[in-house]
């Protein structure tokens, strides 16, 4: 081998070695960039407006106004019946068997609504009824009358005595308690009203 190619061999070793020791000095090390999180207390995107629960309607209690109630009435089934609807709904009920015991009742002391029948033994629902509205303490009570008769001269005759409603039998529970909180409504609303009342034959 001449002396020409041994020297070009050596030459290129050397810089071979150069650069190998080079590049491990210089050696470049490449990080991949890691997503930062955002701060917990960053703001949602306008894009995503926050969730607004409505509040839940609240409802309404029918306000329960408690009444004095006298219940005219000669059939027992029905007496016992009403007697336990009227209870069942907060209000205080007498009860009276016929015409007799109804005038009675009434005697003792005064109620805010007086259910009648028309048809009672002793003294008829239209007698008790003349009796309270030409009772000047009394007369302010509301009155209901229940029966079957459907007779429109006497049911003129119902009303122009001054009963407020008249129900027809059988009775609808919820008729019932219907008229008796209108007229508690209306007293409460007009406390120095008189409700409406005649005597009879004026």
């Amino acid at each position: 081998m001449s002396f020409g190619v041994i020297l070009l061999v050596v030459i290129l070793l050397v810089i071979a070695s150069v650069i190998v020791f080079v590049m491990r000095r210089k050696k470049v090390v490449v990080k991949v960039a890691e997503p930062v999180a955002p701060p917990k207390d960053t703001l949602a995107p306008a894009s995503e407006p926050a969730k607004i629960t409505p509040p839940s309607p609240q409802r309404k209690t029918p306000t329960v106004i408690s009444n004095r109630v006298l219940v005219i009435e000669d059939d027992q089934v029905m007496l016992t019946a009403v007697k336990r609807i009227l209870e069942r709904e907060g209000h205080i009920v007498t009860v009276a068997k016929d015409g007799k015991e109804g005038f009675d009742e009434l005697d003792k002391g005064t109620f805010d609504t007086v259910i009648i029948d028309l048809m009672l033994p002793f003294a008829n629902g239209l007698e008790i009824v003349s009796s309270i509205t030409a009772n000047a303490v009394k007369r302010d009570m509301g009155i209901i009358v229940c029966s079957t008769v459907r007779h429109e001269d006497t049911l003129k005759e119902v009303f122009r005595m001054g009963a407020d409603y008249f129900i027809n039998k059988p009775i609808n529970a919820e008729e019932l308690i219907s008229r008796i909180q209108d007229l508690s409504i209306k007293r409460l609303e007009n406390p120095k009203l008189v409700i409406r009342k005649t005597k009879m034959g004026s």
